[in-house]
């Protein structure tokens, strides 16, 4: 009799049901049906009578899948209450399909030999198994010698009366061996490893139906799954070696392809361009939409400065997304050209532009120096400078110099090797390198890619000597003007929900200002005060959302003084302030904040925290290079990574030669709660 045919007529009703061999009840559960274990593995758990229970295996179990049935298999025995108490598992392996791999046939293996240890299973009674299933039964009886029976039965009825009879004498009969001719069965063993396929072509076994009593069962079964293991490996390899040379082929016809596009002269891109931006433009429509309904959410908070926070937030998002599609489709920003240097970094440290030692800044005028750039016009600007820094040699300055005229002139000054007339115009076109750089590493495309930035904002790019030895590369830029000013301080009212009578008054003032102080760097009297409030109104927002939040994050330190003590850092206030949230809700004790890696250093030094959590990218020093003077301060230290670049190869094999053999941890942004939790069980 089969288990299935009962389950077919029992409709796997809840309650009891009588097993119809046994006569005890039959328990199935809801939240024990059909759990899922990975995409095509699952499994069913029930009660037979007081001391045994069912697990019936649906699909192709993997090492995934194996870990995870284990799990259920635990939980479920507490659940029914059978894991403290003498039991014996039904296992009905009639519903899967294909073969169990080593990785799961070992992790089965470690869970027995764990239950041996633990003293309370009685028996595996296994049934309906294929002639894998019973080789690996008999197998793994002789090899681990279990001290309780590991059998598999033709059927459900065979192994719930030897599991009835188990109870009743704690043992099974040894059953009889048939005396038969050991000359005979060596010459069909012969026959079955001359038959046994071992090339690359096949994998197929011998057919032989082999007799219990066959001395030489389990020889037959050992070379059967080492064949088995040994043609999966086989086949592993054949398919790595087909993606190999199809890789090999795709990349030889990449690079035929590629070098064919490099021969042209001329890329049609306009048309490519078009539509890109008209896509774009599609994409920012629909994404407004999606705000102006967040907004109306947000307006329904009450708490005013809650609200005033978030939408400044969600005004930022709209913003980074603005400035995104605007790097392919060229729409433009009014900035001042003073924040958008100070906010560069540079150097693979990315350490700010103001605060690195070779570089001195000076602005003539600051507060009129505005222009309506694309965000890729920070990038052109980067990159004059990172060349500066790389061509100018490591104990020579860098000097930044902006001014304004009738345009806006940004100098980028080195005292390095100079460049000879008759090279600077060829430094701008795409792949020239000089012969005086061969030996710095470079492409030849980054001044060619920056001339085209700055010709698409309008500007220009001019190449001069500096008198003192060097070069000074100068970028000039038509400065930001107001065409109507009444209709642009309307704008300005609607970008920052503010009432037009007031902006218009700090107008008025502003210009009063102005015109008593008889400006001679004001040529432009309606942009300059029409940039002046718009700088002010972007820094009280951006001083009073950074107040806020940090006055929050206050909130959360030495809540659990009890608790794992912390130390957070990251150069984002609001990644400091979920994280925070995450770790008090679960108990820890957030002791400090900081935003860098060298203040991050002398925070552990000074708060001696049981864990410090670090960014990668940070001012002055990086997340790895903090987390390696904090190992030589204390060799135990527990460190916590959480970056966006969690997941990435080379982000870990740089820590695993920068922090060899120290105990870390890594978590990938965005963190959840739940990854919070995983990491506070396991760390």
């Amino acid at each position: 009799m089969d288990l299935q045919l009962i389950l077919i007529n029992m409709e796997l009703q809840q309650g009891e049901n009588i097993c119809p061999v046994s006569g005890l009840p039959i328990r199935a559960f809801p939240e024990w049906d059909d759990i899922e274990l990975n995409d095509s593995y699952s499994v069913t758990f029930m009660l037979l009578g007081e001391n045994m229970f069912l697990s019936i295996p649906v699909g192709n179990s993997d090492s995934q899948g194996m870990k995870r049935f284990i799990s259920c298999r635990k939980e479920f025995l507490k659940y029914t209450g059978l894991y403290d108490k003498d039991h014996i598992e039904l296992k009905d392996y009639s519903r899967l399909k294909g073969k169990i791999d080593k990785s799961s046939r070992l992790l089965f293996t470690e869970m027995l030999l764990g239950e041996e240890r633990r003293g309370h299973l009685l028996g595996l009674l296994g049934y309906n198994g294929q002639p894998f299933i019973r080789w690996y039964f008999e197998l793994g009886k002789k090899l681990y010698s279990k001290k309780f029976p590991l059998f598999l039965y033709k059927n459900y009825e065979l192994a719930v009366s030897k599991a009835l009879q188990l109870f009743k004498n704690r043992k099974l009969e040894k059953e009889s061996v048939d005396v038969i001719d050991e000359n005979e069965e060596i010459n069909k063993l012969l026959y079955f490893i001359n038959e046994l396929s071992w090339d690359l072509k096949s994998s197929n076994l011998p057919d032989f139906d082999l007799e219990d009593s066959n001395p030489f069962k389990r020889l037959y079964q050992s070379l059967a799954l080492i064949k088995s293991d040994y043609s999966d490996i086989i086949q592993n390899q054949k398919i790595a070696e087909e993606n190999l040379q199809r890789s090999y082929k795709e990349i030889e016809r990449i690079v035929e392809e590629r070098t064919e596009k490099l021969k042209e002269q001329e890329l049609k891109l306009i048309e490519k361009t078009n539509i890109l931006e008209t896509s774009l433009d599609i994409l920012s429509h629909d994404t407004k939409n999606h705000f102006i309904s967040l907004k109306y959410e947000i307006n329904q908070i009450i708490d005013s400065k809650l609200k005033s926070s978030i939408n400044e937030s969600v005004e930022d998002i709209q913003a980074l997304i603005t400035e995104a599609t605007g790097i392919m489709s060229s729409k433009k920003r009014i900035v001042s050209i003073v924040e958008l240097i100070e906010n560069i970094k540079v150097t693979s440290k990315r350490l700010p532009l103001m605060s690195h030692d070779r570089i001195e800044v000076e602005f003539l005028a600051p507060e009129f120096l505005f222009v309506q750039t694309s965000a890729l016009f920070k990038n052109a600007i980067s990159n004059l400078i990172e060349n500066a820094l790389k061509y100018t040699g490591e104990n020579n300055k860098v000097k930044i110099l902006v001014e304004k005229d009738h345009t806006i002139k940004v100098h980028i000054i080195d005292f390095g090797i100079g460049i000879p007339d008759g090279e600077k115009e060829k430094i701008l076109e795409k792949f020239y390198r000089r012969e005086a750089t061969e030996n710095i590493e470079g492409s030849g495309r980054g001044l060619w890619i920056t001339n085209n930035i700055i010709n698409q904002e309008e500007g220009n790019l001019t190449i001069s000597d500096n008198p003192e030895g060097g070069t000074i590369f100068t970028i000039n830029l038509p400065p930001y003007r107001v065409d109507d000013f009444d209709e642009m301080l309307r704008e300005l009212a609607t970008w920052f929900e503010m009432p037009y009578e007031r902006v218009k008054t700090k107008a008025e003032s502003y210009r009063t200002l102005y015109q008593l102080q008889g400006r001679d760097d004001i040529d432009h009297m309606d942009s300059a005060v029409f940039t002046t409030i718009l700088t002010e109104i972007r820094k009280e927002r951006k001083e009073e959302k950074n107040a806020f939040v940090t006055a929050r994050l206050e909130n959360f330190k030495n809540r659990n003084p009890d608790g794992k003590s912390i130390v957070i850092v990251d150069d984002s206030l609001y990644v400091q302030f979920y994280l925070a949230k995450y770790f008090t809700e679960l108990g820890w004790n957030v002791l400090d904040f900081q935003d860098n890696g060298e203040s991050a250093i002398l925070s552990y030094k000074k708060k001696n925290p049981d864990y410090i959590s670090l960014d990668n990218n940070m001012n002055v020093k990086t997340g790895p290079e903090a987390a390696e003077e904090i190992y030589e301060f204390d060799k135990d230290a527990r460190v916590i990574f959480i970056t966006a670049l969690g997941d990435s190869i080379l982000f870990k094999e740089k820590l695993i030669k920068k922090l060899p053999g120290k105990d870390y941890r890594i978590m990938t942004k965005p963190v959840y709660k739940r990854d919070v939790e995983k990491l506070s069980e396991e760390y």
